[in-house]
């Protein structure tokens, strides 16, 4: 295949993917599509898909769909559940995939088999300095359960090393008058004390600054005062103190 527009190799039946070049750390594809639908993909490599000709829609887990015209291009990061909900009748796409490295520190959405690390995790995070007081163990599977509910109001992500879970990050989110819009807290971030200093935090925040911040117009988070590495990190961020004092008031 010489020239990406030639779409000779294109079959009625079935979707066909062709492999341009696959190198130690990328892999080109072209995809031809002549209507086809696809399943739910949740592959290990970052994908950067560009549009050459006709339109597809992609359907997300959060119920988003995107949809993409000749010359549209998106990335999808590592485990971003998505499927190919419709295609026209000639439709072509190239897909260049970044390949993981065993030492890459990776940020992606919590999924169900991820239950026992994040009890874990969650655990040991409440009974750290990190924390005022801990909580019941109960409290945690109660949230694990919200989380695979696809909660409107809380979303988990798993902080992976060397392809391996070693923390995880929970937000919430209101709206805000003061903000002028919604806001996401950042409600915990726990990395363990071993992969600690070696920029998961900060991936996190690229995360969030890349995939969640276009959809609000404030972050809000909590510090205990004693937690300097935690704010070093915050600050370093772009947050700032509130001039005011927070309360709450139990009610279970």
């Amino acid at each position: 295949m010489n020239n990406l527009f030639d779409f000779t190799g294109a079959d009625e039946t079935k979707e066909v993917t062709e492999q341009i070049f696959a190198g130690p750390a990328v892999r080109i594809e072209r995809i031809l599509s002549t209507g086809q639908t696809t399943d739910w993909y949740d592959q290990q490599e970052g994908e950067w898909v560009a549009l050459l000709t006709g339109e597809a829609d992609l359907a997300f887990a959060d119920g988003r769909v995107q949809t993409l015209k000749a010359g549209d291009s998106l990335y999808l990061s590592p485990h971003q559940k998505h499927r190919v909900a419709r295609t026209t009748a000639a439709c072509g796409c190239a897909c260049f995939l970044r390949r993981r490295k065993e030492n890459i520190n990776m940020v992606r959405p919590i999924t169900k088999d991820d239950r026992a690390a994040f009890l874990i995790f969650a655990r040991a995070f409440y009974a750290s300095e990190a924390v005022a007081h801990p909580v019941p163990p109960a409290y945690h599977a109660r949230t694990f359960e919200e989380l695979m509910q696809n909660s409107p109001y809380a979303a988990g992500y798993m902080l992976e090393a060397a392809g391996k879970p070693v923390g995880y990050a929970l937000t919430a989110q209101t709206y805000s008058q003061e903000a002028g819009g919604m806001v996401l807290w950042i409600e915990e971030l726990f990395v363990l004390p071993e992969h600690r200093g070696k920029g998961l935090g900060s991936e996190f925040f690229t995360y969030v600054k890349e995939k969640l911040e276009p959809n609000y117009a404030r972050l809000r988070l909590e510090v205990e005062p004693q937690n300097e590495a935690a704010l070093r990190l915050y600050q370093k961020m772009g947050f700032t103190p509130l001039p005011y004092r927070q309360m709450v008031k139990e009610l279970r």
